[in-house]
């Protein structure tokens, strides 16, 4: 905002914006817009050559059919010319990629059949791992590493995301300390129970 010529700290010093609580280098601030977007769009300045996911309401109101969601995307030229790219969302769960060159807007559907068939061929392809070595030994020790890690992931999709093997170090100790019931007036058994609850704790930190 400080680059708004409404703003009253514009031209400050850094010295005086951080005595005010503000950044030293501060640029921008968040706005938050309800009913004003039409007196609010002179001081917003998109952000270049990234997505930016927006709501308005006037994205409903352009067809029928459109959501007021959107994905938009400013590029930048070399030139300073700049090609803006929005991907409207629209009520029966596709999409449409809008764009403008040389002052005319073509508008792009993308079926909702089509990103269906990209999600099914994502999640129920067929991938090809290869696996290299210099020699025999170290490559038959990739492959049960691939393997394992295959299984893992196989296991994960069956039975959900399982916890991995630091969890069990950090519940141990607890199964340590339930034995001291059958050695409290063993001091050697005591020290030794110590040092295995600090050894297995050690690898956690």
């Amino acid at each position: 905002m400080l680059k708004f010529k409404r703003c009253n700290l514009r031209g400050a010093s850094p010295r005086k914006l951080v005595s005010l609580k503000e950044e030293a280098s501060e640029m921008g601030c968040y706005l938050i817009v309800n009913g004003l977007e039409r007196d609010i769009r002179p001081i917003i300045m998109s952000k270049r050559n990234y997505p930016m996911s927006t709501v308005r309401s006037s994205f409903s109101e352009k067809r029928e059919g459109y959501t007021d969601k959107a994905v938009v995307i400013r590029c930048v030229r070399a030139d300073q010319t700049s090609l803006t790219v929005k991907l409207h969302y629209l009520r029966n769960g596709s999409a449409r990629l809008g764009f403008w060159i040389q002052g005319r807007e073509y508008m792009l559907p993308v079926e909702k059949e089509k990103l269906s068939e990209r999600i099914a061929k994502l999640s129920g392809g067929v991938a090809v791992i290869q696996v290299g070595a210099q020699t025999e030994t170290e490559l038959k020790e990739k492959k049960l590493r691939v393997e394992d890690a295959l299984n893992a992931t196989k296991a994960a999709v069956e039975e959900g995301i399982v916890v991995g093997g630091g969890c069990t170090l950090l519940r141990l100790p607890s199964k340590v300390d339930a034995t001291k019931s059958y050695s409290a007036g063993n001091h050697r058994t005591c020290g030794n129970r110590t040092s295995l609850r600090k050894c297995i704790n050690f690898p956690v930190y």
